[in-house]
C-alpha cells in the first residue's frame, strides 16, 4: 500500500493568502515527486545537474537576492527573470531542470527534491523551489545548507509577498544554529534583515559577513551594502 505524502511543516506568521499559494506549490511538488520520499545517495543525473548549476552560476551568474549553498564561485546577475529573452545559461538550467523532473517521477528521493528545488530557485521560481526544498527538509532536518536554501526560496518569494521575509529569517537563524560558520546563511540573513526593514541589525550582519569573507565578490557586495546603510541610516 502506498504511503501517504508527507505534510509540510507550517510557517510562522503566515497569512492565509500566503498559505494558499504555498499549498499550491506543495501539490505541484507532490505531483512531480510521487507519493513518498526515499532516502538515498544522489544519482548520476543529480551530480551532473549540480555541475551545470555550478558552471552557470560562475559564468552568467544567478539573479538572486542571496546565496545558494555550495556555490563558491557564484555571482549575482540580472538574468533568469520571466519576460526576458532566453540566453545560453537559462536554456541550460531549463533543460537540466526538466531532466531532474523526469528523474523524480521515476525515482522520488529527498536528494532529488533538493536538486530540483535549487534549479527552480536558479530559474526564478521560488514557490516551486520552496515546495521541493521543504519536502527534502523533512528527511534532512539537520542539514544547514538545505535549511539556508529553503530560507532563500522564502526570501525570493518575499519580492512579491513581503511577509515571507520573516519566515526566511527564521530559516537562516536555524541554519546558523546548526552550522554557525555557514557563509551562505550569514549573507542571506543580512538580506532578510534588510527586507524586514531592520536596518541597524542588517548593518551589524553585513559587517560580520564582510569580516568573515573579505576576499570574495560576496564580501565586496557586503561592503557595498555597509556603505549604503551607513550613508542613509
Amino acid at each position: 500500500m502506498t504511503e501517504p505524502a508527507p505534510q509540510a511543516e507550517p510557517l510562522a506568521r503566515r497569512p492565509r493568502r500566503w498559505r494558499r499559494r504555498l499549498g499550491l506549490g506543495l501539490v505541484a511538488a507532490g505531483a512531480v515527486g510521487g507519493a513518498y520520499l526515499w532516502l538515498g545517495r544522489p544519482s548520476g543525473i543529480e551530480a551532473q545537474a549540480e555541475l551545470t548549476l555550478q558552471r552557470v552560476a560562475a559564468t552568467a551568474g544567478l539573479a538572486l537576492d542571496g546565496r545558494l549553498a555550495n556555490l563558491p564561485a557564484s555571482k549575482q546577475a540580472t538574468i533568469h527573470r520571466s519576460g526576458q529573452a532566453d540566453d545560453h545559461g537559462r536554456l541550460q538550467l531549463k533543460a537540466t531542470r526538466q531532466q531532474l523532473e523526469q528523474r523524480l517521477l521515476r525515482d522520488p528521493t529527498a536528494d532529488g527534491h533538493r536538486a530540483l528545488g535549487r534549479f527552480y530557485l536558479a530559474e526564478g521560481h521560488p514557490l516551486a523551489a520552496f515546495a521541493h526544498l521543504q519536502l527534502a527538509l523533512q528527511q534532512f532536518p539537520q542539514d544547514a545548507q538545505l535549511r539556508s536554501d529553503f530560507g532563500l526560496a522564502l526570501l525570493e518569494a518575499a519580492r512579491d509577498e513581503p511577509e515571507a521575509a520573516a519566515a526566511a529569517l527564521d530559516a537562516f537563524n536555524e541554519a546558523l544554529r546548526l552550522q554557525p560558520g555557514l557563509l551562505e546563511a550569514r549573507y542571506n540573513r543580512a538580506r532578510a534583515l534588510e527586507a524586514l526593514g531592520r536596518r541597524a541589525a542588517a548593518l551589524d550582519a553585513w559587517r560580520d559577513y564582510a569580516a568573515s569573507d573579505p576576499q570574495s565578490d560576496w564580501g565586496a557586495a557586503a561592503r557595498d551594502r555597509i556603505a549604503f546603510l551607513e550613508r542613509y541610516r
